[in-house]
Parts: C-alpha cells; sequence; structure tokens
C-alpha cells in the first residue's frame, strides 16, 4: 500500500510503531530503505542528517523491438564515472554533470540508454544537454541507434554517499530500526 510516511512511534528506545497519511501501523521492526528520501525518514526519528545525496541520471528508451544491441555495452569509463568518487560538493546543486555510454536491451526489444550523473538536489527535471551527449556517443559505438526511436525519457534519483559505502544495518540508539541506503 503506497502511504506517505509521516513520522514514526518510538517507547523508551524502541520503534514501535510508523504513522502514515492514512492512519498508524504498529511494528516492532522498521526499514528505512528510502533510497535519496532515507535522510528526510530517519530525521522524523531525530536522527541527523545521514550523509546519502541525490544523483540525477537522465535516460531514455527506445521502442519496441528497435534495439540494435544484444547484450548490454557500457563505455570502460563508465564504471569509473558511476562508482568512482565524486568531484564535485553533492551538496551543491549547480553541477555541470557528465556523461558515460552504457546501453541495456530491455525484454521487449527496447534499448535503455544512458548514463549521466549530476548533482543538483532533488531536481528531476531533464537534462536534455547531458541526455544528448550520452546519445551522440551511444551513436558513435552504435551507429544504428539513430534510426532507433525514442519513446521515452526520465530522470531517476540515485542515492550517493560520500563515503562510497552504503548505510546498512540496525541503528543504534533506536531499536527496532534498521538502515538500508
Amino acid at each position: 500500500h503506497h502511504h506517505a510516511v509521516t513520522g514514526f512511534s518510538v517507547t523508551g528506545d524502541r520503534i514501535d510503531g510508523v504513522r502514515t497519511a492514512n492512519g498508524s501501523i504498529a511494528t516492532r521492526n522498521v526499514v528505512i530503505c528510502g533510497g535519496v528520501w532515507t535522510p528526510e525518514l530517519a530525521t522524523m526519528l531525530g536522527i541527523q542528517r545521514l550523509p546519502i545525496f541525490p544523483r540525477a541520471g537522465n535516460l531514455a528508451i527506445t521502442g519496441h523491438h528497435t534495439s540494435p544491441i544484444r547484450t548490454q555495452l557500457l563505455e570502460v569509463s563508465y564504471l569509473r564515472f558511476a562508482h568512482g568518487a565524486a568531484k564535485v560538493d553533492p551538496t551543491r546543486t549547480d553541477d555541470v554533470g557528465g556523461h558515460a555510454v552504457n546501453m541495456q536491451p530491455q525484454t521487449n526489444g527496447g534499448c535503455l540508454v544512458g548514463s549521466t550523473r549530476q548533482f543538483r538536489g532533488m531536481d528531476r527535471t531533464l537534462n536534455r544537454e547531458l541526455l544528448h551527449r550520452s546519445l551522440s556517443r551511444a551513436q558513435r559505438y552504435v551507429p544504428a541507434m539513430a534510426q532507433a526511436p525514442i519513446v521515452r525519457t526520465w530522470v531517476g534519483l540515485r542515492p550517493y554517499s560520500i563515503d562510497k559505502h552504503p548505510l546498512i544495518g540496525p541503528w543504534p540508539h533506536v531499536r527496532g530500526l534498521w538502515i538500508a541506503a
């Protein structure tokens, strides 16, 4: 059920409920696994802001049965770009962004094309310039991409931690609370 979390209930040092827009849910265990929204949820419990920041990614997908590739294609620099340490401060919102090719054939015969990375807060506005750069670069590797119709574009927000390590495990100050982000 998709109900917005509005708070948590804690008795002593133990979590015992989740408050939602549609009422409360009694529970003795909660896992906060909200991706880029995890810090906001954790602050509802009085936890200092967790060091997780949104990193926007612009993506495109081609029409059904138009993928010119049959297996994932990753530009070598993608691994460094996607998984390396960021060169900008993730708390700023004026990052110009970057890109490296990641093409993934889909089960419906379409092709997912990315990948861009940009720190700009929770802004999910499509950065057409960055996406265009990714699509142009994809066409350099696979010229047939020029004929594949783009049927959808969107922006996803990926969680990014400054030390590149996920926050996973029980929260030491609230029994029954786990973080997975």
